[in-house]
């Protein structure tokens, strides 16, 4: 029986918000989460999506597409979470997501376009 698979992994909501102010500018989407799409206009900059994070306080589960030993479930801090983003065709940063203990499957997305244009609006004042 092989014990290898893709799995999950936790990460607090701490840590993501921390990640995501790393780069504030940077809009994003939610693409499946009623919980977040129910209280952000999206897309919305990184830090209102980290601020929201923040106030909801629940683990969530990061989607970590190597293949890892079953045993070998631990928790992700942001430092670590670079690791586990993968890449759309056109470069946008994804990560797929669930609450702890939920079974629905999220996006968090990249929004490149909405951050250029953002960016164009304020250059232009």
């Amino acid at each position: 029986m092989d014990t290898k698979q893709s799995s999950y992994l936790e990460i607090p909501a701490q840590e993501l918000a921390k990640w995501l102010d790393r780069d504030p500018d940077c809009y994003w989407t939610v693409d499946g989460d009623p919980v977040v799409c129910g209280k952000l206009s999206l897309p919305s900059p990184g830090d209102e999506l980290s601020w929201e994070l923040r106030k909801i306080n629940k683990p969530l589960e990061v989607f970590d597409r190597r293949v890892i030993l079953q045993s070998q479930w631990k928790t992700v801090t942001a430092s670590e979470l670079a690791d586990l983003v993968e890449t759309e065709e056109l470069g946008s940063r994804v990560l797929q997501l669930r609450w702890e203990g939920c079974d629905i499957e999220w996006l968090l997305i990249e929004d490149e376009e909405t951050s250029e244009s953002v960016k164009r609006e304020a250059q232009a004042r």
